[in-house]
């Protein structure tokens, strides 16, 4: 996994739970003295004991972590990579998560970045597909929480399939408005 999920984390942690939290995770997980730099890579395991250890020591349940860190995440990847951002709604931003994924990671070797397809039934609506062996649903889910507040627009998410009930895919139903 990409070291920018870990600097996110990190952020997220120390500002939302607090340095002490952040510390004693990565204690626990046997990483206080690692750095995680962006654009290096990192076994998935020592985010997933990260987020693991975080949920111990709060008393919050692990997709309550992911979720909070993907809605988190919004505003500083929006001032990372804010070319992306440049659209009008927060629905053409979704539609194009894909295409900024694979533009993001291109230049990172061993990047393997989820994937987002989507069906657009009607206006107010988009049916979203992530797809990604790590099975992070809930942190993309917390994603399209933070692209909702970014844009300062109601998104209502459905679930309707999810890769952790053995789905190919976690299908989420979107309405906007």
């Amino acid at each position: 996994m990409k070291g920018i999920i870990f600097k996110l984390f990190e952020e997220y942690t120390e500002e939302v739970l607090g340095e002490d939290v952040l510390a004693e995770a990565k204690r626990r997980c046997g990483l206080d003295r690692t750095i995680f730099l962006a654009t290096g890579s990192y076994p998935d395991e020592q985010l997933l004991s990260l987020v693991k250890t975080t949920a111990e020591i709060t008393g919050r349940s692990v997709d309550e972590i992911l979720y909070e860190c993907g809605r988190y995440a919004i505003k500083p990847l929006s001032e990372i990579y804010s070319p992306f951002f440049k659209v009008k709604s927060a629905k053409e931003f979704l539609k194009n998560m894909d295409r900024a994924h694979t533009s993001m990671t291109r230049s990172l070797p061993d990047a393997t970045p989820p994937r987002f397809t989507w069906e657009e039934p009607s206006e107010r609506e988009l049916v979203m597909f992530y797809r990604s062996p790590r099975k992070l649903c809930t942190f993309a889910k917390g994603l399209i929480a933070g692209v909702a507040d970014y844009f300062h627009e109601r998104i209502v998410v459905e679930e309707r399939r999810c890769m952790k009930r053995g789905h190919p895919a976690c299908e989420l139903h979107l309405t906007f408005g």
